[in-house]
C-alpha cells in the first residue's frame, strides 16, 4: 500500500500539478468567512499559471456561487471555475448528449419543495405534477420533501414503469449527519435503487463531478495525471477523486478535525489516518497537510533573472607553446 507525504502546504506540491480541484466549505472557508491563509496559497499558484477549479457539493449555480464567494473575498481572478452539482447538471441538460443524460427530457417530477424553482427555470425545464408526465424526477438534501419518504412508493413505482431516472443533486455523502436526510432522501434513493430504477448522482463523491471537471481540463490538454484534488473529507474529496485515479490532497482540519485534534506527534498522525483509510474504503490520500495553507516559500521561478555569463578569471590557462599564465578560461557561471 502506498505511504501519505506529510507536507506543510501547497507549496511542496505545486511544482507537481498544473491543475488544482480545491473544495470550497472546510477547505477555503466556513460558509460564513474566508481562511486567510487560503487567500494567499490561491494567489501563489494563480501567480504561478496553475489552474483552480473550485467546487462545492452544492445545488446553486456558478453564478451565485461566485457571488458568496466575492462577499468573502475570494474574487473570481482567483480562479478559472467554479463546479458544483447543480451547475454540472445545467450544463449537461443543454446539450443531454452525454451519458447519463442521453435523451433526457426538460419535465421535471420533483420530491423536493419549490426551492429549486429559479434553478431549475434557468435550466429550461418544466415541473409536472405526475410521474406519467415526467421525462426523469429530481432530487436534493437541501430542501424538505413535499412528503415523508415512505409516502411515495406509488410515485416510485410509476417512474420504474416509465424507466425514468432519478437524478441525486446533493448526493448522500453531503448531508449524513442530517437526520431528515437520512430518514427522507436517502431512504427514497436507496428504495429506487432497490427496486431495479437508474439513480444519477451528481456531486462528490460519486464520479460524474470529477469526470466533468478532467473533461474541461482536457479541452486545455491539461490531464489527470497533472491534476491534484485538495479537500477535508476522505468520502467525499479523497474518495471521490481517487476513483478517477486522481492524486489527492488531504488537510487534517475540517471534517476528521476531531480524530486528528489529539495527535502530537507524526506517528500519532499517521496511525489516525490509518484508521481513517481503513474505514473510507482502503482509499491512500497522496498527500496530508494541516490546513490550506501555502507553506515555505518557493524559488520565484517566474521572475528570477538567468546571471550573465561571466569569465571566471585567476585560474591558469595552458598556452600552445607549453608555458602557463593567469588568465581567462574557457567555462562560464551560469
Amino acid at each position: 500500500m502506498p505511504k501519505t507525504k506529510f507536507c506543510q502546504g501547497i507549496s511542496d506540491i505545486s511544482d507537481s500539478y498544473r491543475a488544482f480541484l480545491i473544495d470550497q466549505w472546510g477547505t477555503l472557508h466556513d460558509g460564513h468567512k474566508v481562511n486567510e491563509a487560503a487567500l494567499t496559497a490561491l494567489k501563489e499558484l494563480r501567480g504561478r499559471q496553475k489552474t483552480v477549479y473550485l467546487i462545492a457539493n452544492a445545488p446553486v449555480r456558478e453564478r451565485e456561487n461566485k457571488d458568496l464567494l466575492k462577499r468573502m473575498g475570494i474574487g473570481p481572478t482567483l480562479y478559472d471555475a467554479i463546479i458544483t452539482p447543480a451547475e454540472v447538471l445545467a450544463q449537461e441538460l443543454k446539450t443531454r448528449n452525454a451519458a447519463p443524460f442521453q435523451g433526457m427530457g426538460s419535465k421535471v417530477f420533483c420530491f423536493n419543495q419549490n426551492g429549486l424553482q429559479p434553478y431549475l427555470e434557468s435550466c429550461g425545464l418544466t415541473v409536472v405534477a405526475t410521474m406519467d408526465d415526467a421525462d426523469f424526477a429530481l432530487i436534493t438534501g437541501t430542501d424538505r420533501l413535499l412528503k415523508p419518504a415512505p409516502a411515495w412508493e406509488e410515485e416510485l413505482r410509476a417512474a420504474l414503469r416509465r424507466s425514468l431516472r432519478l437524478v441525486s443533486v446533493t448526493p448522500e455523502a453531503s448531508a449524513l449527519m442530517m437526520m431528515d436526510y437520512m430518514m427522507g432522501v436517502g431512504q427514497i434513493l436507496k428504495r429506487y435503487a432497490e427496486m431495479g430504477g437508474i439513480v444519477v448522482h451528481v456531486g462528490k463523491p460519486y464520479k460524474h463531478i470529477f469526470q466533468y471537471c478532467l473533461n474541461k481540463l482536457a479541452a486545455q490538454d491539461i490531464f489527470p495525471a497533472q491534476t491534484v484534488m485538495i479537500g477535508d473529507h476522505m468520502g467525499q474529496d479523497v474518495f471521490g477523486a481517487a476513483q478517477l485515479g486522481l492524486d489527492t490532497c488531504l488537510l487534517r482540519a475540517g471534517s476528521h478535525w476531531g480524530a486528528f485534534r489529539n495527535a502530537k506527534t507524526l506517528a500519532e498522525t499517521d496511525r489516525i489516518l490509518q484508521g481513517l483509510i481503513l474505514q473510507f474504503g482502503n482509499v491512500v490520500p497522496t498527500y496530508l497537510i494541516d490546513t490550506f495553507v501555502w507553506g515555505r516559500v518557493l524559488p520565484d521561478r517566474k521572475h528570477r533573472k538567468r546571471r550573465e555569463l561571466t569569465p571566471r578569471r585567476g585560474r591558469r590557462v595552458r598556452r600552445t607553446d607549453g608555458s602557463a599564465e593567469t588568465g581567462t578560461t574557457g567555462s562560464h557561471d551560469v
